[in-house]
């Protein structure tokens, strides 16, 4: 994946000598010139001890001194860490933190508990609970599986039937479950932006903004094109939550500025790399260096973190491609492929791509390819859901 990918070019581009496996292919970082050599393991949420094996196997394989998760086997392997040479170490938050930071509900109670604003939520146990619970919040209202990523298990509904017809299908497994019940949350109208740092015992070391302008699935889901940004508010939210978590490495989280103005609200985290990484790298913000220098001991990480004077924004190519399918499906084919066309002309100027450059070329081709093959296999989905990363 991409996020994957950026880490592996800021690493090798820093000196170190970086490895990588994935579960799935073709492999960004496999095709890429930054990646000394790459080999396939089992699937981390299938097979989670099997893959935390092949890692073992890999570890030993090329002499590894750093594990840096790419996505959400993070959890994986910090499960099965007793697992990993003692000499190795793990490059993520600890497990505790891992699973609230992935869990929405948790991560919200936490934001309550810091003073930093959220959406109406309630967190109901049953369906007759979040029934009762949307005719309190009112419709439009927004409802949030407890774990997932890039939208998938978030969607808006409209009405009492809508509701019900989203736990009946889509969202039958996690509504029986009352322990992982999904949340309720008022629709907020207004800007998505995000927030990304590297803390250290709950003092952040850098914060990173991003405004986000364009998505892969319209208005939820990962960004496609996206700038830099400077908003106060949300380093004071940043700093609540970093400090009420005292969290210990990278992070990210979503934010809305409501349309009347008032304070950033919070929507959701992720304590891993992000899809954005990319805009943060481009822009003098190498997080990835850093937190590797600060697992090995290094104090000051300043050197990393140096804001370009002329802000860059950053294009996902492949993204802008699934956007413009989405596009085309929901509306007539012609209007949405001439509006599409005009706005990705003028994104453009003063941009950069999360996964292109003339130094590299060979992983777009990776990264076409294996989304082609996921959208085949899933019958057409432009946001499959992968096993075990829902609920």
């Amino acid at each position: 994946c991409r996020t994957a990918y950026a880490a592996v070019g800021s690493l090798s581009r820093r000196g170190y000598e970086v490895y990588s496996c994935s579960s799935h292919g073709p492999s960004m970082s496999s095709w890429s010139r930054w990646s000394i050599s790459s080999e396939y393991v089992p699937d981390p949420f299938t097979e989670p001890v099997e893959f935390t094996l092949a890692v073992v196997d890999l570890v030993g394989k090329w002499s590894i001194d750093i594990v840096l998760p790419g996505h959400e086997d993070a959890l994986v392997l910090r499960g099965n860490e007793d697992l990993l040479p003692d000499h190795v170490l793990l490059a993520t938050p600890g497990m505790e933190a891992l699973e609230l930071g992935f869990d929405k509900a948790a991560i919200t109670r936490a934001a309550i508990e810091a003073g930093v604003p959220v959406p109406a939520t309630r967190f109901p146990s049953s369906i007759n609970e979040a029934q009762q619970a949307a005719r309190e919040i009112g419709f439009p209202l927004v409802v949030k599986v407890r774990r997932s990523n890039s939208g998938k298990g978030v969607s808006l509904v409209g009405t009492v039937n809508e509701l019900d017809s989203l736990f009946a299908g889509k969202y039958r497994e996690v509504a029986a479950n009352p322990a992982r019940f999904p949340l309720l949350q008022e629709f907020v109208d207004g800007q998505v932006v995000g927030a990304c740092f590297l803390a250290r015992a709950g003092e952040p070391e850098a914060v990173f903004q991003e405004r986000y302008l364009r998505c892969k699935d319209g208005a939820f889901g990962t960004s496609v094109y996206r700038v830099p940004m400077n908003d106060p508010r949300l380093d004071d939210s940043v700093d609540r939550l970093v400090r009420h978590l005292c969290w210990t490495g990278l992070g990210h989280f979503d934010f809305i500025l409501p349309a009347d103005g008032s304070p950033p609200v919070l929507l959701e985290m992720n304590p891993r790399l992000w899809g954005a990484i990319n805009l943060a790298l481009i822009n003098g913000f190498d997080f990835p260096a850093a937190l590797i220098a600060g697992i090995c001991g290094q104090q000051d990480l300043g050197e990393f973190f140096c804001r370009r004077e002329e802000p860059l924004a950053s294009l996902w190519l492949v993204g802008e491609g699934i956007s413009a399918l989405n596009q085309l499906r929901n509306s007539r084919g012609g209007v949405a492929l001439t509006r599409w066309g005009g706005e990705f002309g003028r994104s453009l100027i003063g941009s950069r791509f999360d996964d292109f450059a003339w130094s590299d070329p060979l992983p777009l081709i990776a990264e076409a390819a294996c989304y082609a093959k996921l959208f085949v296999k899933s019958g057409g989905s432009t946001n499959p859901a992968v096993e075990g990363m829902f609920g």
